[in-house]
């Protein structure tokens, strides 16, 4: 498994050439703090647009934070290329200590996933041009033969093309990648091919500039065969300014620097502990610390909500009331804030809430043929008993549903009394249903993975890529 820390000691590299591909990696190493400012165009969506960057580098620290288009949105419909009609801010990704934070500027939460074999989840300004698309994971995944210590995974030779050096590496899978090397302007690419046999999967050409006393691609273009038959390029990156170095620069990046403030509730995806253990966090200023503790602190006055925090809360009922205004609230809203549910399902999803609960602990535990029979029994016993108690009070559900399409068109500050009415008799509606999942369907299925199955899954996924797009 390859390392994380991409510039610390343990980011060996390989103690035989290629020696061009070596220097490469020796100066991208070299690069210790950095601020690039960047922009990135995917011709590949049905509706293309330049989309700009800001990253910032800490040693092994990295923020990549995505601003948008040149109108700002940066939430928009992938088909119609429309900026959606919610809006949250800039949106950051922070990786630092081997998890990876995201967070909107003006969202009232963040979620945080650990990263996994080379994946760190947003792309590292100092992998620029060093693979021939968007890299999202380190950079001994993004220059894997500089790293590689065993020849049999990876075979290089090293040759000349005109005044570049020219490094071919033949991997083990049958792929090879040339690389054209300029040892004039900081050993870096100006020309990535990767090939499977004879044919070309993809293709990268890259324009070089001094940045700050420091030679780094300042536009690349990426091709590939499956776009336009590698006619055209598929993403095209232009680097607008660069740092690097700086005495004033950071030396660790931290929740703070992507604006998670006091207040900010954070969600752990794809935890693999079980429910009570994973719960609700919030960020106290230095730390995470779960719900009790956090909602304590906050009765004895020892916390208060930060003004990042409160300014992602104002904006966030500015955009309600104005759904509220237009009249296009959905329903599903006025069931939020129900304790530690910010899902926020209805009893009109409950069935699709506990298929999506049972399939996604029949893939955590690996549970073979019986166990998964044994647990699609419990899943349609706990359905039928769910279905039974809305049938009973499909009068009360339908009646508060009439009551919340009442108030569509309203102003807030006149509606929010009967708003929060309306939220207590949903809460109170959904409790037999809520117990009906936290008591009978999670206790029932923990019962069913064996001791080996629960230490499988409380190992880390191995993850070396993501696909490409924006982070």
């Amino acid at each position: 498994m390859f390392t994380i820390a991409m510039v610390s000691a343990s980011c060996a590299l390989a103690d035989t050439p290629p020696g061009a591909l070596t220097r490469t990696a020796e100066s991208r190493l070299q690069l210790r703090t950095a601020v690039v400012e960047w922009s990135r165009i995917d011709h590949r969506l049905p509706n293309p647009a330049r989309v700009f960057y800001n990253s910032r580098v800490a040693g092994e620290d990295l923020i990549c934070t995505e601003g948008g288009d040149a109108s700002g949105a940066v939430l928009r419909d992938i088909r119609s290329g429309k900026p959606g009609r919610l809006q949250f801010g800039m949106r950051h990704v922070l990786y630092r200590d081997s998890e990876v934070w995201t967070h909107l500027k003006l969202g009232i939460e963040a979620t945080v996933e650990s990263a996994s074999d080379g994946w760190i989840g947003l792309p590292d300004a100092r992998v620029l041009g060093l693979s021939p698309a968007t890299s999202f994971v380190d950079l001994e995944h993004s220059l894997r033969p500089a790293f590689e210590s065993s020849a049999e995974q990876c075979r290089c030779s090293e040759g000349r093309s005109g005044a570049l050096a020219l490094v071919t590496c033949r991997f083990v899978d049958g792929n090879e990648v040339e690389y054209w090397i300029d040892p004039d302007r900081g050993w870096n690419a100006v020309r990535i091919v990767e090939r499977s046999g004879e044919d070309v999967l993809r293709e990268s050409r890259i324009e070089l500039s001094e940045f700050d006393g420091v030679w780094f691609p300042s536009r690349i273009e990426n091709f590939e065969t499956a776009f336009e038959n590698g006619a055209k390029p598929a993403e095209v990156i232009d680097v607008r300014s660069a740092e690097f170095n700086r005495p004033e620069h950071p030396r660790r990046l931290s929740p703070p620097d992507i604006d998670v403030d006091v207040g900010t509730l954070i969600r752990r995806v794809g935890d693999k502990r079980a429910p009570a253990e994973s719960g609700l966090w919030y960020w106290d200023g230095a730390k995470l610390v779960d719900q009790a503790e956090y909602l304590r602190r906050r009765v004895t006055g020892e916390l208060r909500e930060g003004p990042k925090y409160l300014q992602a809360v104002a904006h966030n009922r500015a955009q309600t009331q104005r759904l509220l205004i237009e009249g296009d609230l959905p329903t599903r809203w006025i069931f939020a804030e129900r304790g530690d549910r910010p899902a926020a399902w209805t009893h009109r999803e409950f069935e699709t809430v506990f298929e999506a609960y049972t399939r996604e602990f029949i893939e955590r535990f690996s549970l073979d043929e019986d166990q998964v029979q044994h647990a699609q029994s419990i899943l349609a016993e706990c359905s039928e008993h769910a279905r039974a108690y809305v049938e009973v009070r499909q009068a009360e559900f339908d009646q508060l549903e009439k009551d919340i399409r009442e108030l569509r068109g309203q102003l807030w500050p006149e509606v929010r009394p009967r708003a929060d009415a309306l939220r207590e008799r949903a809460a109170r509606l959904m409790w037999p249903l809520d117990e009906i999942m936290d008591h009978e369907l999670r206790p029932r299925l923990e019962t069913l993975p064996t001791r080996a199955q629960r230490r499988a899954a409380s190992q880390p996924a191995r993850q070396a890529s993501r696909p490409a797009g924006a982070p």
